[in-house]
Formats: C-alpha cells, structure tokens, sequence
C-alpha cells in the first residue's frame, strides 16, 4: 500500500467512525421495524479483514439490545454531505451479507451538476455503516462539487447543508474537511457557521470529523491546530478511537487512535455548554467532542 492509499484508508476509517455514532444515536430515536439480522462475522467472507463486522460493533457498544426490542432508527433522516457518489451494487452486496433491509437512500446533485458524481469507497462506507447500525433510518446523500477553490468550496458545502436541511435532515454527517487544502477556518467559517447555526435552531445535530493529520490539521504544515468544521461551537467534533474487544465480543475499553485529530480552536473561544468536570479550563474551543472506533487495523 502506497502513502497515498495508505491516507485514504485512515481517512475511511475516522469518516468510519463519524457516521457510526450518527448511527448510535438515531438507533435510539424509532421503532416499529424489525430488527436487522445482523450475522455473525464468522459467517461472513468479511471476517478475513482487519475490521469489525457491523454485529460485532453492535455488540461491542451495546447496539444489539435495541435491535431486539425492535428500536432501528425508524423515523429519522441522516444526510451525507459528501465529494463522491455512491456505489448502490455495493451498498446492495453489504445489506445481502449483513441480512439488512434495503436502504431508504435519495441521492441529490447540485444544480451544476449534470449527473451524480463518481462512487467513491469512501462515501459508500459512510452510507454502509450507518444503515447497519441504524436500518429503519432515510439515508440522504447531498453531493458536493470539489473545485479545489476554497471560496467556491466552501460556498458548495453550505449550499448542500442547506439543502439537508431544508429536506428534513434530523442528522446531519460531514466528513469533510471545510477548509480545503489552504486550511482557512475563517474563510471557510463565513460560508458555514450560520448555516451550522440555523441547523442548531431546527434541533437537527451536526456531526463532523475531527480529522486524521493528529494536532496539525494542515498536512503541508507544520501548524498545531483543529480541523474546520468540527471545531464549529455549532458542531459535535468526532474523534476516532482503537476498540478493544473480548475474546466474545463484548467491550473491553478504548484508546485514543493516534492519527485522530485534536486540540484546541485559534478562531472559536470555548463554547458555555463545553464546560463541567473533567474538562480543561482554556479560553478556546476544544476538539474532539466525542470519539468513536476509528482505527483501520484492530491491533
């Protein structure tokens, strides 16, 4: 595997995490479905890879019991804002081997596009692994047009958050990095923070990536900081995580995943509700929020 691969794949596996804890939380939120037939991994060609199965990871956090009392996300809609299209025969191929419904996804491309953009693995998984975790939810993917100019950029980003919301988004799931490669949190902040804001209004939950660069958010840089927008104070920053499991499955504890981003915002001070026990007193806005597993590899 080559450094570029390499970084893709830690880029999939903390996008990974992000919808997996949309997921959590919309598990919590309907019912009246019955509950997936999540099959083992040993029963699954996917027990050869280096990850975890979705039942395994509905074991490991305690997912399963909601499943049995037929608790699978019915009623919620969660939308992608994402840079590359989705592969529907692999989303079928996933639900086939896992024993999920078919997803309930819409696709929506921007006006300035003529057609849906490319699948990408990366945006498939994101799909994937949040219908395993919660298979009665509306799965919604809002494309975005990467120009590589950050003004436009930025401008597509917030275009595709507003339509989410204005489609009945109860989630919202960006695993994105706002502030394209010239890392400008302000600029990228002028387009999106009210956007972020209005969602806030509307009760809808915002959840972005912290990032997989570590305390330098600018791979070309040597600058310590946070990823934009998960250090938004209208954002739930997602960390990723290194699960431990037991020789059954069950949880066995956490730890920190080194390539995690983390640190604390230049631009935003730190919000009210982001004091209370256990945390730092600084003056500035920290990240991550929360944290779910996010390492390619379980060891």
């Amino acid at each position: 595997m080559n450094m570029h691969d390499d970084a893709r794949h830690r880029r999939r596996s903390l996008w990974f995490s992000l919808t997996l804890l949309g997921a959590v939380t919309l598990a919590t939120n309907g019912s009246g479905m019955a509950p997936p037939r999540l099959v083992s991994a040993q029963s699954t060609p996917q027990a050869r890879l280096a990850g975890y199965t979705p039942a395994r990871l509905a074991h490991a956090y305690n997912v399963s019991p909601l499943f049995t009392r037929g608790i699978t996300g019915t009623g919620p809609t969660i939308a992608f804002i994402e840079i590359d299209g989705i592969s529907r025969q692999d989303l079928a191929v996933f639900d086939r081997s896992f024993g999920l419904p078919p997803a309930q996804l819409s696709v929506y491309i921007p006006a300035r596009a003529s057609h849906a953009l490319a699948p990408g693995t990366e945006a498939t998984l994101d799909v994937e692994y949040a219908h395993a975790l919660a298979p009665g939810a509306r799965l919604r993917v809002y494309e975005v047009v990467n120009t590589g100019q950050l003004r436009t950029y930025s401008g597509y980003l917030a275009s595709a958050v507003q339509g989410a919301i204005s489609g009945g988004a109860t989630i919202i799931s960006i695993s994105l990095r706002g502030t394209g490669r010239f890392c400008s949190t302000a600029l990228a902040a002028s387009y999106l923070h009210s956007v972020f804001k209005a969602a806030t209004a509307k009760g809808i939950s915002v959840f972005a990536a912290s990032g997989d660069y570590g305390a330098q958010p600018c791979p070309k840089s040597n600058t310590v900081g946070v990823v934009y927008p998960a250090s938004d104070p209208y954002v739930t920053g997602v960390g990723g995580t290194r699960l431990l499991v037991t020789s059954t499955g069950a949880y066995a504890g956490e730890t920190a995943w080194a390539k995690s981003g983390g640190g604390y915002s230049s631009y935003f001070s730190r919000p009210s509700w982001q004091h209370g026990s256990g945390l730092s007193t600084g003056a500035q806005r920290g990240v991550p929020d929360v944290a779910f597993d996010a390492n390619p590899r379980r060891a």
